[in-house]
């Protein structure tokens, strides 16, 4: 007895679908039996060695440069470029400059319009390769590295764009237990936390700038203090006061001529911010005030070209930087409470 015409057509398309099949196994198994000599090798379109000595504290005009030559390529390589980030070299490095170096990646405008692909290779030297891996660097990369080292003695990089009281009473109690101090020791600290991530939120509003405004947080305990870092990346404390209608007025009549003596100026309390609010720019002379307290030491801000920092009495020290950061960067200690 023949095949109806329905068996007929479920035989031939059983046929054909076998067939598509053997045919799609076999292209698989070409392209990935192709030998690894064959195999195009990875090379960027971009390599940028980081020094030595990575860091802005302790390398400053160095890691400065650096960086304003990573945004100057930003800005002139072609749409999809890979940037490989060779870090083999570098034998020292703190945390500040690796969080500026995510911020750069991250928040860069130039690089997210131009969708921009960065890999990166780790330090040689063992010491300077565990400070990439606890600062928190893994959570903001793609790497085969599953798990994060879990060191109680710091705080991994954390990021956002408002005010979060949530963390910044992390960072307050993480003080509080690595110093075994009351909770009210750390109370001037909560508010000196919210007054910087407001300034990225109040400040943010500046299309000229070549970075997205959002704030980068970091804290370690080393024996008797705490390292804590603060970066904003909106338009730094130079762009806030020079739009003030008083700036000219000002200008002429102290004389101020650098970025670092403007800084030391709104520390002072000198301007209001460009946001022309009352209520704004009062933040950074309580900032000056906590930096002041005997609770802090080796208290500096960054911004711009302009670099400030304080001595154990208290006293503002200036100088003018070669090359531009964009943003600001807080870094200053904690120190144990005196008995």
């Amino acid at each position: 007895m023949g095949k109806t015409a329905k068996e007929f057509w479920d035989l031939r398309s059983k046929k054909l679908s076998k067939k598509r099949k053997r045919k799609f196994s076999k292209n698989y198994r070409v392209n990935k039996t192709i030998p690894t000599s064959m195999q195009q090798e990875y090379v960027p379109d971009y390599i940028i060695n980081l020094p030595e000595c990575f860091s802005f504290i302790e390398n400053l005009e160095e890691t400065a440069l650096l960086f304003c030559t990573i945004m100057y390529k930003f800005k002139s390589a072609i749409p999809r470029s890979d940037f490989l980030i060779e870090a083999r070299d570098v034998s020292k490095v703190t945390t500040d400059a690796i969080m500026y170096l995510i911020a750069l990646m991250r928040n860069h405008k130039e690089s997210r319009r131009r969708l921009y692909s960065f890999h990166g290779t780790y330090p040689n030297n063992d010491k300077a390769r565990m400070v990439f891996i606890e600062s928190g660097l893994l959570k903001f990369v793609k790497s085969k590295s599953k798990n994060l080292p879990q060191n109680s003695s710091k705080m991994s990089i954390v990021c956002g764009r408002n005010s979060d009281g949530i963390l910044a009473k992390q960072i307050c109690l993480f003080v509080a237990d690595k110093l075994n101090v009351s909770n009210v020791y750390v109370k001037d600290l909560y508010e000196v936390i919210i007054e910087m991530m407001s300034n990225v939120y109040y400040h943010a509003y500046n299309e000229e700038d070549t970075m997205i405004p959002e704030w980068y947080m970091y804290a370690e305990c080393n024996g008797n203090d705490v390292k804590f870092l603060f970066l904003d990346t909106g338009i730094g404390i130079g762009k806030t006061v020079k739009k003030h209608s008083l700036y000219e007025k000002v200008v002429n009549k102290i004389g101020i001529g650098s970025e670092s003596k403007l800084i030391k100026s709104a520390l002072d309390g000198d301007f209001r911010t460009q946001t022309g609010k009352t209520n704004h720019g009062k933040g950074l002379p309580s900032i000056k005030e906590y930096a002041c307290s005997d609770k802090v030491a080796d208290f500096h801000v960054m911004s711009g070209k302009g670099h400030c920092w304080f001595d154990n009495e208290g006293h503002i020290y200036t100088e003018e930087l070669k090359y531009n950061i964009s943003g600001t960067i807080y870094s200053f200690i904690i120190k144990m409470e005196e008995e």
